[in-house]
């Protein structure tokens, strides 16, 4: 199989709470599968732009499209389940984020409080229609590499802009919020993997 594999540590640049920002190309289906896993304390946010790619995410099965963004919460073990990872072309964030978390990426508390807020009460991991993510991921890996003094503060920017967009997103499209929780249970489950129910 041939593969391109890039990543972006944040710590290099300095900016809190970022981990690290991967670009994946599969140019053919393979039988290796993504081993499950956890992230302590960590989201992860996956961006496929070309292809499909299968998840499974404690136990439920997903199937996200080229335009996708696809979110794991905190400490939830994920990974292809029994499907070999599929032809395609993603990015994936890995980013710091818990109830208690102040001043991500150093931003000052409203905007902190705003996006940790959206993130912790999300009721949907798999959001589609999101083609203007591309070149925002794409341009952080352009910004890195270049010998710039103001690299890291350009980078913020971006990043700053991706989360906006993202959580702005999950803000205009929520789920009803005062249904019983078993009912909320099935309706996530079924707006996650429509392909399932």
């Amino acid at each position: 199989m041939q593969e391109k594999r890039q990543l972006i540590h944040f710590s290099a640049l300095g900016i809190p709470h970022l981990y690290s920002l991967g670009k994946v190309e599969l140019s053919a289906h393979t039988q290796q599968r993504l081993l499950r896993h956890v992230h302590p304390d960590q989201f992860e946010v996956c961006f496929h732009y070309d292809g499909h790619q299968q998840y499974e995410v404690e136990g439920v099965q997903y199937t996200t499209q080229s335009g996708d963004r696809f979110i794991t919460r905190p400490n939830e073990r994920h990974g292809s389940g029994d499907c070999g990872e599929e032809k395609s072309k993603l990015f994936y964030l890995i980013f710091e984020l818990t109830p208690e978390t102040q001043q991500f990426m150093g931003l000052p508390a409203e905007l902190s409080d705003y996006i940790r807020d959206t993130l912790c009460q999300l009721h949907c991991r798999h959001i589609q229609g999101a083609h203007t993510i591309h070149p925002l991921l794409q341009k952080v890996f352009e910004l890195y590499d270049q010998p710039d003094p103001f690299r890291a503060e350009r980078i913020r920017g971006v990043m700053v802009e991706f989360f906006y967009q993202l959580t702005g997103y999950i803000r205009r499209h929520p789920l009803p919020g005062s249904m019983d929780g078993s009912i909320a249970i099935v309706v996530r489950r079924i707006s996650d993997a429509p392909g399932e129910a």
